[in-house]
């Protein structure tokens, strides 16, 4: 075989370059030109997240609450800050952009190292395993994750603790199965510190089906069982402190009464098949045309590392029965992964869902289709055994039938998938979305990867079945130019493939951001102190099988609003915009008053599609089939926003019965307001007003209504604004719930339209008769200071959360009660006390981090009795 001896050693210089060439490229390089990949849920959660850890650290506090986030929500508790993983430290030492750069970077580089020892590890030679582990990382999963970093931490921890498994199995002294089984037990509580609840399900899957099927090839040993039992149990110890307190809450949350299909939720649909031959079959190689998403088509969800090359070679590592680059055992572990995960990914579209949300911590979670790691590595392992079996012994004895046919028939299948996508593509499109089907540069883009990955494939599936394409010269084992000829191939389809998933995922999100107006304000402009912000878009995750009831499956069971998080969702949002920010959604509109008036609520982020629509038909009839039409007061009066339309020609108003005449308004962006004070009502019932020439070159904000006379009752009626090219309804949830007399509005990025309170709130708590509040503060972990002035028994109504695990300290040890107001925290507090410190410790925190120092120096114990050991057999 090749660089049979190299296997077992340590890697050499050459072997370090090629497996860092990957993340440099991708990674570190763009962020050096000053791009550095915080993308996706990276910008508008994860790093945001982090920075906020790392300050409670530098600031002595445990990171246990997260108080820029709506009115308070768990910071450890809620998973997704990776509080406790190893790569925190970069975020102590380092600006938060170069630190996930290189948190990335390190996962990258370490991710590829683990699965090149595991390929080793089953049997597969240096180089074979050394593509294999740049393969994975760049090809599929792994790369599409990029923009969730505690996906790609929790990914990193569960391949070493496979590896970790793989050697304690085959341990042959005490001292080896102590070390593994420290080495197991580290990384899988590092699997659960990332914070990626998913990723910790995938480790488990794995691990399962690895020591199932080594169960079922031979008897472990009692001293490897015992070990085992001991590296899961210490593992568990270890990181409670994140799995304990984060149940805890859970159990306090949303996620304690799911509907019964929520486990199914975001699989890997049949209609996304043909990607497993071609990744990018529906767009996206070079960041351009992808099908709507998101309950049709996600590719940072589905993305699978296993094109129609790959699979040929692991048809050959799975269908040759006596394969001499692999175990037998191993080829058994990996089809099974392979078969458990894929029917996991489907989720709902299996009947195994059903069983999966009868299963702990299984039905707690979402996004099935993230098995898909598991396929990938499954495959990418085989496919790296079929390639070296092939390379070695497949040019001198022929493949067994059986396996000449199955790649002749995968050849095919990939021709009529190829073709069908290539001659047919809106056929193709509508299995994947009903929304888009693309044209021009973007179809044009799809066939020229259709016709390169087909070329590729063929030109394999050729190889495989007439294998003299690559025969030797002679029986010293020198190779023919042909055989040069196929190494350039693959290595091209390789680079073709890394290229495009590089470009998608990492280079062209990060170098092409698109940019906001650059005069809109920034929320840390807008928002400080104890104010906050709200994101109104309930479209955002709307997923078709996760609404109940027509409202949002995420809620805050304490506040009683809803909430689009699904990374944690622990009762209350935990979903981030920007460093230091205060948002969650998808708030009700109809509440926004009281959020105000109680939360501090003076920022909202919303769309412009939540103000105004477009219309074909402008008759009351049609218009009144609009859910959210605006309301005019009886009093005759009213204002509306409209959303900032470009280009506005006329406003036509359709009043309604018993008004003669109205006055309108007309705010532009830009300049002064126009005013049209007397417009009559035509006999149709609808009055028009043009609008000035220099509104066609401006933008239409608000606009104010007056009739000159009362009305008997407040009525719904209809105003269009006529931009030219369309016609636009002021119809939507928000039109009679943002005002121009309490808001003010600022374009914001892409669709998006931000509105300021004209009357700002503040104050974590509320003076009252009884009770002044002479000054206040908070720090970064949550914690409130006050001065009051108590001159009688008091209650004191904070803006706080409520949650299990506040209390109050008082001066003069005076006893102050903490209570749920309403899902807010309320102090009960006696005359005479001078200053309050209001703190939140997690449930369960103190017993779980005593459990994990006492399993930490455990596990310090073993390795150092290994060490010590080692050290005297030497």
């Amino acid at each position: 075989m090749i660089a049979e001896a190299s296997r077992g050693n340590r890697l050499t210089y050459r072997n370090w370059l090629i497996l860092a060439l990957l993340p440099v490229l991708t990674l570190i390089l763009p962020a050096v030109l000053g791009h550095p990949p915080v993308l996706g849920d990276n910008a508008t959660q994860n790093i945001s997240l982090r920075w906020l850890v790392a300050q409670d650290y530098r600031a002595g506090h445990l990171p246990t609450w997260n108080p820029f986030n709506w009115d308070g929500t768990p910071l450890l508790a809620g998973f997704n800050a990776g509080a406790l993983y190893p790569l925190m430290v970069l975020f102590l030492l380092l600006p938060a952009s170069v630190a996930m750069t290189l948190t990335l970077a390190l996962c990258w580089l370490f991710a590829e190292i683990a699965v090149a020892k595991i390929a080793e590890t089953i049997g597969i030679s240096r180089w074979f395993a050394i593509a294999a582990g740049v393969v994975f990382v760049g090809t599929g999963a792994f790369t599409a994750q990029v923009v969730h970093i505690d996906m790609i931490e929790g990914d990193l921890a569960s391949l070493v603790a496979l590896f970790f498994l793989l050697r304690l199995i085959d341990a042959s002294s005490s001292r080896t199965r102590i070390t593994n089984g420290v080495g197991l037990a580290v990384s899988f509580a590092c699997a659960i510190f990332a914070g990626a609840p998913e990723a910790m399900l995938a480790s488990l899957v794995a691990l399962g089906v690895l020591f199932v099927v080594r169960l079922g090839y031979r008897s472990l040993g009692l001293r490897t069982l015992l070990t085992t039992a001991a590296a899961a149990a210490l593992a568990l110890g270890l990181s409670a402190p994140q799995w304990l307190t984060g149940l805890a809450y859970t159990a306090l949350s949303n996620r304690a009464h799911l509907p019964a299909h929520y486990a199914g939720i975001g699989p890997f649909g049949y209609r996304f098949l043909p990607l497993i031959l071609f990744p990018f079959a529906y767009g996206g190689y070079s960041g351009g045309y992808l099908p709507n998403y998101f309950g049709n088509y996600n590719p940072t969800e589905i993305t699978i590392a296993i094109t129609a090359v790959g699979l040929a070679f692991a048809i050959v590592g799975i269908a040759t029965r006596h394969l001499t680059t692999i175990k037998p055992w191993a080829k058994t572990f990996l089809v099974t992964l392979m078969i458990v995960a894929a029917l996991l990914a489907l989720g709902s579209n299996t009947p195994v869902a059903t069983l999966i949300y009868h299963l702990p911590l299984f039905n707690l979670q979402r996004l099935a289709s993230r098995y898909i790691i598991d396929v990938d590595l499954g495959g990418v392992l085989l496919a790296a055994a079929g390639a070296e079996y092939f390379w070695n012994d497949g040019r001198t004895r022929p493949l067994t039938p059986v396996v000449n046919r199955l790649v002749a028939l995968l050849g095919l299948i990939t021709l009529v998938v190829g073709i069908t996508i290539e001659i047919a593509p809106h056929f193709a499109f509508r299995l994947v979305s009903a929304n888009s089907i693309p044209s021009g540069r973007g179809l044009l883009e799809i066939r020229l990867y259709l016709i390169i990955e087909t070329i590729v494939t063929i030109a394999v599936v050729a190889v495989l079945l007439w294998p003299k394409l690559a025969r030797r010269s002679s029986s010293t084992g020198d190779r023919s130019p042909n055989v040069h000829v196929v190494r350039k191939v693959l290595i091209a389809a390789l680079t073709f493939q890394m290229l495009g998933m590089a470009i998608q995922f990492v280079v062209l999100p990060s170098f092409f951001e698109p940019e906001g107006n650059p005069t809109a304000p920034t929320a840390s402009q807008l928002v400080s102190g104890s104010e906050r912000y709200g994101l109104y878009d309930p479209q955002l995750y709307l997923y078709d099988r996760a609404i109940d009831a027509n409202e949002q499956l995420d809620r805050n069971v304490f506040t009683h609003t809803n909430s689009i998080q699904g990374y944690a969702s622990l009762s209350l949002a935990t979903y981030n915009n920007l460093t230091q920010t205060k948002i969650q959604s998808t708030l009700n509109p109809t509440l926004i008053p009281l959020y105000h008036r109680l939360l501090n609520l003076d920022l909202l982020i919303t769309s412009r599609r939540y103000l105004r629509v477009p219309v074909s038909v402008l008759t009351p009839a049609a218009l009144a089939r609009h859910p959210h039409r605006p309301i005019l007061g009886p009093h005759g009066t009213s204002a509306f926003f409209v959303g900032d339309i470009s280009g506005a020609k006329s406003i036509l108003i359709h009043p309604g019965a018993g008004v003669s005449s109205i006055q309108i308004t007309a705010k532009p962006l830009k300049g002064p307001s126009f005013v049209a004070a007397n417009t009559k009502v035509n006999t149709n019932g609808w009055a028009t007003i043009n609008l000035p020439e220099a509104f066609s070159t401006n933008v239409l904000t608000s606009i104010a209504v007056r009739t000159r006379q009362r009305l008997a009752h407040a009525r719904r009626f209809d105003i269009v604004v006529n931009a030219g090219i369309q016609k636009l309804d002021v119809s939507g949830p928000l039109v009679n719930h943002v005002s121009p007399l309490q808001w003010r509005s600022f374009q914001g990025k892409y669709s998006s339209i931000d509105f300021v309170s004209l009357h700002p709130t503040s104050g974590f708590l509320r003076s009252n008769p009884t009770a002044q509040i002479l000054s206040q503060h908070q720090a970064t972990d949550g914690t409130v200071t006050a001065k009051v002035d108590i001159q009688r028994p008091s209650t004191i109504i904070t803006t706080l959360a409520y949650a299990p695990g506040w209390h109050v300290n008082a001066s003069d040890a005076k006893r102050v009660h903490v209570i749920n107001q309403d899902g807010l925290i309320a102090l009960g507090v006696p005359a005479g006390v001078g200053s309050l410190t209001i703190a939140y410790s997690a449930p369960h925190l103190r017993v779980s981090l005593i459990l994990g120092a006492v399993s930490g120096l455990i596990l310090l114990g073993f390795a150092g009795y290994a060490w010590v050991d080692r050290r005297r057999s030497i």
